[in-house]
């Protein structure tokens, strides 16, 4: 990433055009001051005796980074266990009711883009910003003169998959941890929402079961949905404070989709479930997305640019047909144009076939 801005700029001077640059992480990638707190708050509340030297490290880190990019942050892989715990997600980020917004690292790594000549994303944040405007973070397109996608052949099954929808049981068991632990915060009593968590942990062993049995997922996936909404109510009821309302508000969302996969027709998109046998997955892709995207590019009045080595398949007057890749993305008045590749492969190239 690093060499890739460095190039930009380097390019963007030497064709007398100086640029600034900013390179834009999705959020997952940037320390959540809040949620770092609470991590903290709950290794305390726990009693835990022996701190985790890594938590340890990350602390100290976060008193004097400038980007909250974890990156920066020694022996921390996004693998580990902690990275989901001090970071945000659009589903769990207060946006404006944070109390750490004036310092929030996504907040200052998006006006920084903002304030850029030319900021370089990749393909799932540049999805992510034409479909959602996140409350607080606004819309880094909104005055683009132009959208270059290199390496825009994986795009379609990029958007797609984008556009398609997946719940899991680990992210269900997650709002129901993090429901005990704002409640707790909040000074509120678990026994006011024992019920519906064990209601909502029933159903999940219920859709599990169900994947393993190979039987209809229907009835008990709107099952599970019904539960999560319950909790919802509950848990809204138990505490007005703002991260318990975010945590049902979360439950509200998940139940949401379920209710969508669930109920999806068979002409609109292929459902699927996977499952671990611990944990599972439902989710739905769609059959066919180029008229939402194309309603995406049309609502920003920029140049649209895709490229790639790969676009084009054989046939066609030209000897190169594009109508394959526009069509999947609605883009079947887009101009096209195929530039021959400058390396002479005949000369420079060899091809080893083993016996």
């Amino acid at each position: 990433n690093t060499i890739t801005v460095s190039t930009a700029t380097a390019s963007a001077a030497a064709v007398g055009l100086p640029a600034k640059v900013a390179l834009l992480k999705g959020r997952a990638n940037y320390l959540c001051i809040d949620r770092l707190k609470r991590e903290l708050a709950q290794g305390a509340l726990e009693g835990v005796a022996a701190r985790d030297p890594l938590l340890a490290r990350l602390e100290s880190w976060a008193l004097v980074t400038r980007s909250g990019d974890l990156a920066e942050v020694p022996g921390l892989s996004d693998s580990h266990a902690l990275w989901p715990k001090v970071t945000s997600t659009r589903d769990n980020c207060l946006g404006t009711r944070c109390t750490h917004f004036a310092d929030c690292h996504v907040v200052a790594a998006r006006r920084e883009a903002q304030a850029a000549d030319l900021v370089i994303v990749n393909h799932h944040l540049l999805l992510a910003d034409l479909a959602l405007k996140e409350d607080g973070f606004g819309d880094l397109l909104g005055t683009a003169d132009a959208v270059i996608l290199d390496e825009a052949h994986q795009l379609p099954d990029l958007a797609t998959q984008f556009f398609g929808m997946q719940v899991g049981s680990r992210q269900l068991e997650n709002i129901l941890l993090e429901g005990r632990a704002a409640l707790l915060r909040a000074g509120g009593s678990l026994a006011e929402i024992g019920a519906a968590i064990r209601a909502v942990e029933a159903a999940l062993n219920a859709v599990l079961a169900a994947i393993a049995a190979r039987v209809d997922l229907e009835s008990v996936t709107l099952a599970l949905v019904a539960a999560l909404r319950e909790f919802a109510t509950t848990l809204g009821d138990a505490s007005r404070e703002a991260a318990v309302e975010q945590v049902a508000a979360r439950a509200v969302d998940r139940a949401a989709a379920l209710e969508r996969i669930a109920l999806c027709s068979d002409d609109e998109g292929a459902r699927s479930s996977e499952s671990t046998g611990r944990s599972f997955t439902l989710g739905v892709l769609p059959f066919d997305i180029a008229e939402r995207f194309r309603a995406l590019t049309q609502a920003r009045p920029a140049a649209w640019i895709f490229t790639s080595a790969t676009l084009a398949v054989p046939g066609g007057d030209s000897g190169d047909d594009f109508s394959h890749f526009a069509a999947r993305l609605g883009l079947g008045d887009a101009e096209a144009l195929r530039i021959a590749s400058p390396f002479d492969y005949e000369s420079q190239a060899m091809l080893y076939l083993p016996r």
